[in-house]
């Protein structure tokens, strides 16, 4: 019998950034998309999440509505080290082919290039959008606006990354 699991799958990846990264207008620090990235793939372990700031006190009770996955899904610390693998992958590609600036790429950001992106493509993005309109909400609205480093920040929240060495 052959599975497929989406996680596993670079081109996925790719529109999975794809989308997160187009709904965030700014740049944005390269670990933390992966961060979004993997709670867009999986996104019942956004309900895990530490302590929320009260100001998204309401995408937390969104978060709860989340039903769980049909799959039993191993430890998310697991899940996240062999994502990173792939997500590696699609960085890669999406700087090679300039959808995303290879400057801020180096210094540990992501800047998207919409004018290298298809027509076809955007439009794909804007159904993803449409048809996982909670995820990508919660993902690209919510999560991508919590501080990064430190005691409040979503790494820590997380529980995926260490964060104590952060400066």
């Amino acid at each position: 019998m052959l599975l497929y699991h989406p996680y596993k799958d670079s081109n996925h990846c790719i529109f999975r950034m794809l989308t997160i990264i187009s709904e965030i207008e700014m740049s944005i620090e390269l670990e933390k998309l992966k961060v979004l990235d993997f709670y867009y793939l999986f996104p019942h372990f956004i309900k895990d999440l530490d302590s929320w700031p009260r100001d998204y006190l309401l995408y937390k009770k969104e978060a709860k509505l989340i039903p769980e996955p049909f799959e039993k899904t191993p430890n998310k610390k697991k899940l996240f080290f062999e994502l990173e693998k792939i997500q590696n992958q699609a960085i890669t590609k999406l700087s090679a082919r300039e959808i995303l600036s290879l400057d801020s790429v180096k210094n540990g950001f992501i800047r998207l290039n919409q004018l290298k992106i298809s027509n076809n493509l955007l439009s794909r993005i804007e159904k993803e959008k449409k048809k996982n309109a909670t995820t990508v909400g919660l993902v690209s609205n919510c999560l991508s606006k919590f501080e990064w480093k430190g005691d409040h920040g979503l790494k820590k929240r997380s529980g995926l990354m260490e964060y104590k060495y952060d400066e």
